[in-house]
């Protein structure tokens, strides 16, 4: 008679493991391409982004609450909308998070678009855009995160951050996440604060109802 070996298999920890794994190399490879083609940069930034929202859902499942993303907003840092980080809740529902990943920094050139046009130090308008005019279906679903809800670690400073409309949660848990949508451009930053004036110049990715990232690259295909 023949016995059935047991195969091995990976546990949550070895594939999460992995997963922060590969976004620290998506990371590196996008900053080696900063220096690339405004259309190859980014197209790093939306792999970047993508691989951070898969961290993210798996912060969810490992610590049984809910994740999300979140960009500095300060217009004072000198990474203000290109730096992101993975946060995770302090609580089911308390509003309060701790940050669990160090910072990932967007391509040279390469920006979070925004939730609102109304952002201190986020200019839209200019070249191929009236002043004030961007498609509001290619704002970001984000908004300002309460001040003092984030818990940096020490070396991190305290700072003004956008996350999330709708946080990720690990499956099975009542408000799954999903729905939103991260819009990258080419924006340039002047003393002015950082300008967005080529709207058809974006790209990035939208989370299904089940929090999958869905990658966009034609600026068309935000307006929904």
């Amino acid at each position: 008679m023949t016995t059935a070996r047991s195969q091995p298999a990976f546990t949550l920890i070895e594939l999460l493991t992995v997963m922060s794994t590969m976004t620290v190399l998506v990371g590196i490879c996008g900053l080696a391409l900063q220096e690339g083609s405004p259309a190859v940069a980014l197209q790093s930034a939306q792999g970047t982004v993508a691989s951070l929202l898969a961290a993210a859902r798996g912060q969810a499942e490992l610590n049984q609450n809910r994740a999300m993303l979140v960009v500095v907003a300060d217009p004072a840092n000198e990474h203000f909308l290109r730096s992101i980080s993975i946060v995770v809740e302090t609580a089911p529902n308390s509003g309060r998070w701790w940050i669990a990943s160090e910072a990932t920094l967007l391509p040279r050139g390469i920006y979070i678009v925004p939730g609102t046009a109304d952002l201190s130090g986020a200019v839209f308008g200019g070249r191929d855009a009236p002043a004030g005019v961007w498609p509001a279906t290619r704002l970001s679903s984000l908004e300002v995160v309460p001040d003092g809800s984030i818990t940096p670690p020490p070396e991190y400073p305290a700072g003004r951050y956008l996350g999330m409309v709708k946080p990720l949660t690990a499956p099975g848990l009542a408000g799954g996440g999903g729905g939103d949508k991260l819009v990258l451009a080419s924006a340039r930053r002047t003393t002015a604060g950082v300008i967005f004036d080529q709207p058809e110049r974006v790209g990035g990715v939208a989370l299904s109802s089940y929090g999958v990232a869905i990658l966009i690259s034609d600026a068309a295909g935000f307006d929904f």
